[in-house]
């Protein structure tokens, strides 16, 4: 009975990709102001010949880094955990996260665990800007461009747009409209309208 209202209620893939744009825009609109504040602090306290590539600079772009990951973590998290039961993007485009079974909120390892999941392309690209920051500043070396502009960067997106459109076709195949995010976490995204 309740598997009915939740397939009468199902968010189509192309809603769930639209609210991942509008959070996706939200975060990484957070991350660059947040990293322009960190160049022009670094700016300001840098004496070195090459302001860009200072050991200042390399502390804060690590420190950042770590700051978007974080928030990024929390954001999803907290606000799949909040009375709205869907981030900022979800809640624009009218559908929620909600637990499989019950229709109720999702409990706060699920959520942990569809993040995991469903935002694993996300989160190793904050991973790896960390890596690559940390290998900055702890080296001294400016491994940055070479790994960012060498190539590393093409292989990421290729990776990261094969995963999201395997998640499209596991949402589109489904006959609950589930993603395997959605059943590893026991969550489901239903339309709210």
């Amino acid at each position: 009975m309740q598997e009915e209202a939740t397939k009468s209620k199902k968010a189509s893939a192309v809603r769930r990709l639209r609210a991942f744009a509008v959070d996706f825009s939200l975060i990484m609109t957070i991350n660059f102001a947040l990293q322009s504040l960190v160049v022009k602090l670094s700016l300001l306290n840098s004496s070195s010949e090459d302001p860009l590539y200072s050991t200042n600079m390399s502390l804060f772009l690590l420190i950042n880094s770590v700051f978007v990951l974080l928030l990024y973590i929390a954001y999803y998290v907290g606000f799949l955990r909040s009375p709205w039961r869907a981030t900022i993007g979800k809640k624009i485009l009218a559908i929620r996260v909600v637990n499989f079974s019950d229709q109720g909120r999702i409990k706060f390892h699920h959520a942990f665990v569809r993040l995991i999941v469903s935002q694993t392309p996300m989160l190793l690209f904050f991973i790896l800007i960390i890596v690559i920051n940390g290998i900055d500043y702890f080296n001294g070396e400016n491994v940055r461009n070479n790994l960012i502009l060498g190539g590393s960067a093409s292989y990421y997106m290729l990776f990261a747009i094969i995963y999201y459109i395997a998640q499209a076709i596991s949402i589109k195949r489904s006959p609950d409209n589930r993603s395997f995010a959605d059943k590893l976490s026991g969550s489901v995204v239903i339309s709210t309208k």
